[in-house]
């Protein structure tokens, strides 16, 4: 077992190292390019068939009845290097699940980017969050990389929320340090890439196609993506939820998704929890610390999220439509190119809380970009589903489109 040294240190050799490095959508010259790099690796947990059965049966018993696990399953903490949301050099830290299989096979690769978490500690480095997925893909032949995103896990700093540049260069690098990490443990990549993530995750893999697709597909080919239940339309059917005098049932998502965007773009002039009434403003400070689930957060704000902005905020924000924080929400929109190779964008009719028109506004756009419809298919996998209830469905949906592609 390889020990964790001390972030500190980690960080400070990286910096001599990525010096050189400034924000880039794609590789840099390789004599340049530290990114992906892996600094530190802890094994983490092993699974046998027997274990991979009983993760199953506990997370959901028809899991284990439609994927009997083949393998065993070996998780690793891996600390690698990466870029910040400004392009400044910083370590973070994800998770890699492989199989344990005869060294004569080779298998594919899954991205996975995980849904929206707060809490610093939410994710699978820190044996929360959606780590078992990892390990039941894994079990059935699939090398699986699981970032934590920026500031997230181990990482330093705050979590830019569905901010798609910092998504995609923690999720790129991660998928090199798996890589690498792979071909350190002696378990063959055949080469094949697979992407695949829900509610934010979805807008990460949404935002990781096109990545790939345009800045880095002389070092990876993607072979199928799914992109679930993602805000896609961040300017547009989501951003309704800042204006609309309806409930809303996850209102924490705005407070999230202003400290994001003040961090990114610099939208305001004043600490971001000044844009907030008494007594929201103070709840808000002393929640957003990334201490506290989004959960919890829900439960102290109002159910309208406009009701917690000053008054004279939302009025200035609904007359213009150059607002800051509109023009942060375009720079987030995933509409705007055109597709190419396999995917899926998969949404529930009843989401409450990413609304499946943002599935229906991208692929709309898609096919007036010309992408080919033979290829970019748009999934409904429930009419009735909400967003939690639609997640399991749609994780098996994307599993068995996988399986028709991979090569064994």
């Amino acid at each position: 077992m390889k020990l964790r040294p001390s972030l500190i240190l980690l960080l400070s050799g990286a910096f001599a190292l990525l010096a050189a490095c400034d924000e880039n959508d794609g590789p840099l010259p390789k004599q340049l390019d530290r990114r992906g790099t892996i600094v530190s690796v802890q094994e983490h947990q092993h699974f046998n068939i027997e274990q991979v059965d009983s993760v199953m049966q506990s997370v959901n018993p028809l899991i284990a009845l439609l994927l009997p696990p083949r393998y065993g399953a070996t998780t690793d903490i891996v600390y690698y290097e990466t870029v910040s949301h400004d392009g400044s050099p910083t370590i973070a830290s994800g998770m890699v699940v492989m199989p344990d299989a005869p060294s004569d096979k080779s298998f594919p690769m899954v991205s996975y980017q995980h849904g929206t978490v707060l809490h610093k500690t939410g994710v699978p480095t820190r044996g929360e969050g959606e780590w078992f997925l990892g390990v039941i893909l894994a079990a059935d032949g699939y090398i699986c990389s699981m970032p934590d995103f920026l500031g997230l896990g181990y990482g330093l700093g705050f979590h830019p929320y569905i901010h798609a540049k910092s998504e995609v260069t923690a999720s790129v690098d991660m998928m090199r340090a798996t890589r690498e990490l792979a071909k350190q443990e002696e378990i063959a990549w055949n080469e094949q890439l697979f992407l695949i993530g829900y509610s934010q995750g979805g807008h990460a893999t949404m935002a990781l196609h096109r990545a790939l697709q345009t800045n880095y597909a002389d070092e990876f080919t993607i072979t199928g993506s799914t992109p679930m239940a993602g805000p896609y339309d961040a300017s547009g059917v989501q951003e309704k939820v800042i204006t609309s005098h309806n409930p809303y049932p996850t209102p924490g998502y705005l407070p999230f998704i202003i400290y994001s965007f003040d961090m990114v773009y610099d939208i305001i002039e004043d600490e971001p929890y000044t844009m907030f009434k008494p007594p929201y403003d103070s709840i808000i400070r002393v929640n957003m610390d990334q201490s506290v689930s989004i959960s919890y957060l829900n439960t102290v704000l109002p159910a309208v999220p406009r009701e917690m902005v000053k008054d004279s905020i939302m009025a200035a924000y609904e007359a213009d439509p150059e607002h800051p924080l509109k023009r942060a929400l375009r720079a987030n929109d995933l509409w705007d190119w055109t597709p190419r190779g396999k995917m899926r964008i998969c949404y529930c009719k009843g989401d409450d809380q990413v609304s499946y028109e943002n599935a229906l506004v991208a692929y709309d756009k898609f096919m007036e970009r010309g992408a080919d419809p033979a290829e970019i298919n748009l999934i409904e996998i429930s009419e009735t589903a909400n967003h939690s209830d639609c997640a399991l469905p749609s994780m098996l949906y994307a599993k068995y489109f996988f399986d028709s592609l991979r090569v064994e």
